[in-house]
């Protein structure tokens, strides 16, 4: 049986399509949206493993700390680009199974781990379970 765990969190940045063909010509000035993230991780375990809230925390400051500035220096990122960015940054720290991120919550993209079924345990010490009480 595989386990996994996900949160969802969202920003506000600005993005634009240089090369927006000529339907979707507006793509190409700098436009605004609520970009929502769902990111999956592996855990080995039912009891917290991983945390929800300090994995949201833990995304949040990636983020921050480093999605934002890279789109802020090229703001030619695709919500693809973007996943991918987060998936690279993720994996450093979980094993995290997959990243979405849309605009505005309508469209979006998916970036996925190709063979989940070869991780191990997940690279944060589990929490130990504690001897039942007899």
């Amino acid at each position: 049986m595989r386990k996994s765990i996900w949160i969802t969190t969202q920003f506000i940045g600005f993005h634009r399509w240089p090369d927006a063909p000529k339907e979707v010509s507006f793509l190409a000035a700098p436009h605004r949206h609520v970009f929502k993230v769902k990111a999956s991780f592996s855990v080995s375990h039912s009891n917290r493993q991983l945390e929800f809230f300090t994995v949201q925390m833990a995304v949040n400051a990636i983020i921050f700390r480093d999605l934002l500035p890279a789109l802020q220096t090229d703001p030619s990122k695709s919500c693809e680009m973007m996943a991918e960015f987060l998936m690279e940054r993720l994996r450093q720290e979980f094993v995290c199974l997959s990243v979405e991120v849309s605009e505005d919550g309508e469209n979006g993209a998916v970036v996925e781990l190709l063979h989940p079924e070869s991780i191990g345990p997940t690279k944060r010490k589990a929490r130990k379970a504690r001897k039942p009480a007899l």
